[in-house]
């Protein structure tokens, strides 16, 4: 054919990019923020929290029929343990600890356990310390302490 031409594809193509109009862009669509219920609580979400609801009133009074009337049966035969009593006991506990884990310490600190008394021994210091320390970790949760009447 022998057709040649002296076009510069490189500069019409920039060309050509720079003078051409944007495409048109949809705004048929509503944004979601500018929907009706937006920020709203789906009712699904609403009658899941009614069936919760409903689940934990029935259990709540299986509960209380178990016992006899529930808060009836906490006042009957509970009481609460007041702040500062709570504190003695946390710090009596803590010194129980630490003067029980100093005795431990002379025994695991030995160069040799060899009697079979000093084994019991320091297995039953394991087991108090372990023990005070759920206590007091018992004692320091937040909230009221019912102690049986």
């Amino acid at each position: 054919m022998g057709l040649k031409t002296c076009k510069n594809y490189i500069v019409a193509n920039a060309i050509q990019a720079i003078i051409q109009t944007p495409k048109n862009v949809c705004t048929d669509e509503i944004r979601f923020t500018q929907k009706d219920t937006y920020g709203k609580v789906p009712e699904y979400l609403c009658e899941v929290k009614k069936a919760i609801e409903k689940e934990k009133q029935f259990v709540d009074n299986c509960v209380q029929k178990q016992y006899g009337g529930g808060s009836d049966f906490e006042e009957q035969h509970c009481e609460v343990l007041d702040e500062g009593e709570r504190q003695r006991l946390i710090h009596a506990l803590k010194t129980k600890w630490d003067h029980v884990n100093s005795t431990y310490q002379k025994i695991c600190h030995r160069v040799t356990i060899d009697s079979l008394g000093d084994i019991k021994r320091k297995e039953a210091q394991e087991k108090e310390l372990q023990q005070l320390e759920d206590d007091i970790e018992r004692l320091s949760r937040p909230g009221p302490i019912y102690i049986r009447k």
